[in-house]
């Protein structure tokens, strides 16, 4: 999921410091051009003009604090709670939420099921596989099976109350155990969101990418059109 996201994330700094670099230092050679024009210069020469300006001034204070931020925001997510808080809300997000939910599913399903397959017990099972997961919330949850199972409570009946888990999770593994077949049935479980994920991470670049490329190419379009209006005015007021 991360290696897929490398593109976008490449892409997304490339917009951000070509636009950058547009208003910073292509704008500002216009500027002289257009210093004695005033009001006269269209709106929208005068907003980038304006973006431009404010870039200058304050760009690097800007760029300071968010390093900062980003600093200290970076050392609180590492922490226990920070980690705990990024996860959650990882999970609520549309798209990216459930991939990721279903990302670490299927790790946590193939491991319990390769185990069961190769005669460990369930508990141990459940335990080693839960240490595969990297998400903070869902592997809390996880755990609260262990100690569910341990009392001898089934483990579908665990999920269920734990309100974390797809109605489709928690059926595949109450047929499992109802069958006797908990390993395939888990293994059959992480075939079915691995394909998922595969899909779901592929349909999500398929529509960011363009996205991308669009937005980038509207900003920089912006920027063009209104240095050009700028020329224009100044032509029209020489004449």
């Amino acid at each position: 999921v991360t290696s897929a996201l490398i593109y976008p994330m490449i892409l997304f700094v490339v917009a951000t410091l070509s636009v950058i670099a547009m208003l910073g230092f292509v704008v500002p050679q216009f500027e002289a051009l257009f210093l004695d024009m005033g009001d006269a210069l269209p709106l929208l020469t005068r907003g980038v003009i304006g973006a431009g300006d404010w870039l200058k001034q304050y760009g690097l204070i800007v760029l300071l604090v968010l390093s900062l931020l980003g600093y200290f925001l970076k050392r609180w997510l590492k922490t226990e709670n920070g980690k705990r808080w990024l996860d959650e809300k990882m999970l609520k997000l549309p798209v990216l939420g459930g991939v990721v939910f279903k990302y670490e599913i299927a790790k946590f399903s193939r491991t319990m099921g390769t185990l069961l397959g190769n005669g460990v017990s369930i508990l141990q099972s459940i335990s080693i596989a839960t240490g595969t997961v990297g998400n903070v919330y869902i592997r809390d949850t996880l755990q609260t099976l262990d100690s569910a199972v341990k009392q001898g409570v089934r483990m579908s009946v665990a999920m269920e109350e734990a309100k974390t888990f797809t109605p489709m999770v928690i059926q595949m593994v109450r047929v499992g155990e109802e069958s006797g077949n908990v390993d395939k049935m888990m293994l059959e479980l992480a075939r079915v969101y691995e394909n998922e994920v595969e899909a779901g991470v592929s349909r999500s670049l398929t529509l960011l990418e363009p996205l991308l490329i669009l937005g980038m190419g509207l900003v920089i379009a912006v920027i063009i059109i209104a240095i050009l209006m700028g020329i224009l005015s100044v032509n029209d007021v020489a004449m």
